[in-house]
């Protein structure tokens, strides 16, 4: 009699107790599909801005493919899908190019927007502008009009003369490139040409100064996502890049250089992931020729 008068209660407890478990299951697989699906729309935003911000990075290759009086060479390997390195290289006039190499504080999206913005100024100004210095200054002016986030900006920006070879050039914040002459690697010498971050005082006068560079010398400038790539014991350092970049054949492209510098960076990380963005610029001087500049 008790089973009798218990089943009933047994059932509808059991039942309910099913119908709450499979609500539950329900549930889960609800935002378990949800999740997939935002992740899959994050992932697909975040390859979309990795296509654009590599697209807005010029080809030298194709920039000067005609141009004999220099050859050079650039790449960008975010440490994320995204980054806030970038590099730039286009003519001024028929004469005189300008390229720059940058790093913006902070890793990811905030970085890759402000980076798109600074690469943009750059180029814009130092085309309407005729020294570089000046340029920097309005760059400045024009990024903190607009930075809640406080980011600011390393670079070295250079305009040289394909007929001369004066490079006039600023550095603002960013470490100074490395010269290749006659096999003996030096720096720049920019003390009056080196100035604090773009963005980090918020009206610094940056001046531009000259260096006179020779027929055959060869440029290399980096950011910190070679310097500092680390194995997890040390640091690359630049001393390792300055031997890196003296053991290359000169025989060989600057592309082929600026995938070997690459290389090395990466065989010493051995296998660790990467902390930072990693961007080369390899420029080489040939001296004056005949043909002048492909294109802008």
């Amino acid at each position: 009699a008790i089973v009798l008068l218990l089943s009933p209660m047994f059932m509808t407890l059991l039942s309910a107790t099913w119908m709450a478990s499979d609500q539950q299951r329900r549930n889960a697989e609800s935002s378990l599909q949800r999740s997939r699906e935002e992740a899959a729309r994050v992932s697909g935003d975040l390859d979309a801005a990795r296509r654009i911000q590599m697209g807005l990075l010029p080809d030298p290759a194709k920039v000067f493919a005609a141009e004999q009086r220099i050859e050079i060479a650039a790449l960008l390997e975010p440490a994320r899908a995204v980054g806030g390195d970038f590099y730039d290289c286009f003519a001024l006039d028929s004469k005189r190019i300008c390229f720059a190499i940058a790093d913006v504080s902070g890793k990811g999206l905030p970085a890759s927007l402000f980076m798109a913005v600074s690469k943009t100024l750059t180029g814009a100004l130092a085309r309407r502008t005729a020294d570089i210095g000046q340029a920097l200054c309005e760059v400045e002016i024009e990024l903190n009009r607009e930075n809640p986030e406080f980011l600011f900006v390393t670079a070295f920006v250079g305009a040289l003369d394909l007929e001369t070879g004066c490079l006039d050039f600023v550095r603002a914040g960013h470490d100074a490139p490395l010269l290749l002459r006659d096999g003996q690697i030096s720096r720049i010498d920019d003390t009056d040409a080196s100035g604090p971050p773009l963005c980090a005082l918020g009206d610094f006068p940056y001046r531009s100064m000259q260096f006179q560079l020779q027929a055959g010398d060869r440029i290399c400038l980096f950011t910190d996502g070679v310097s500092e790539a680390g194995n997890g014991q040390s640091l690359f350092g630049i001393e390792r890049l300055a031997s890196a970049f003296t053991a290359l054949n000169p025989q060989l492209s600057a592309t082929q250089h600026i995938t070997q510098l690459r290389d090395c960076v990466r065989d010493f990380e051995a296998g660790q992931a990467p902390a930072d963005d990693l961007a080369l610029l390899l420029l080489r001087w040939n001296g004056p020729a005949v043909k002048g500049l492909s294109g802008r």
